[in-house]
């Protein structure tokens, strides 16, 4: 009966940690005033866009089963804004990089042409010309992409002027 107790003790607090917390590199959780309402949070981050060409967004990461249930109010599907480095390099297909584990890589054959680190709320922006590039995120020592495109493009953004990319982890989250 502790064991049981014990149990659930930890699943209320690993709950209240994914919502109202920001994920570390590690895939943890961090302290912070960080809210995961996302739509609050894209309305928020849209007023910061300062660039007048380039690359900006919310970058996310999403958790736990998103599968679509009857009581939206008992889901453990959480979004919340992050923190992590975003490298830019020149738009590369999948032929020439080598994934470790599903959506992550050990690295790129190119040097990233920009780098950015989103704030506590997932705000990012870069200045960057109009162009096709791939966008990756550091997470746990790995590049993490966020899908490929047709011709086998790793993470695939298209910049033509203002691009808004919200981009979300999505390899803890059940579908």
């Amino acid at each position: 009966m502790n064991k049981i107790a014990l149990m659930l003790l930890g699943a209320v607090l690993l709950s209240a940690c994914s919502k109202q917390r920001n994920h570390k590199d590690d895939g943890g959780c961090m302290p912070g005033p960080v809210s995961c309402n996302m739509p609050a949070a894209y309305t928020a981050n849209e007023a910061k866009r300062t660039i007048a060409q380039g690359l900006w967004g919310t970058l996310a990461f999403q958790e736990g089963n998103c599968m679509p249930i009857q009581d939206p109010a008992n889901t453990t599907c959480r979004t919340c804004p992050v923190q992590r480095k975003l490298r830019i390099y020149p738009y590369t297909i999948m032929q020439h990089v080598a994934p470790i584990d599903g959506a992550f890589y050990n690295g790129f054959p190119n040097s990233p042409v920009a780098t950015v680190m989103p704030d506590a709320e997932g705000f990012f922006q870069v200045s960057l010309p109009d162009g096709r590039y791939s966008v990756l995120a550091e997470e746990g020592g790995k590049l993490y992409a966020f899908g490929w495109d047709a011709q086998g493009g790793v993470s695939p953004v298209t910049v033509a002027g203002i691009t808004k990319a919200n981009l979300t982890f999505t390899y803890r989250a059940t579908f």
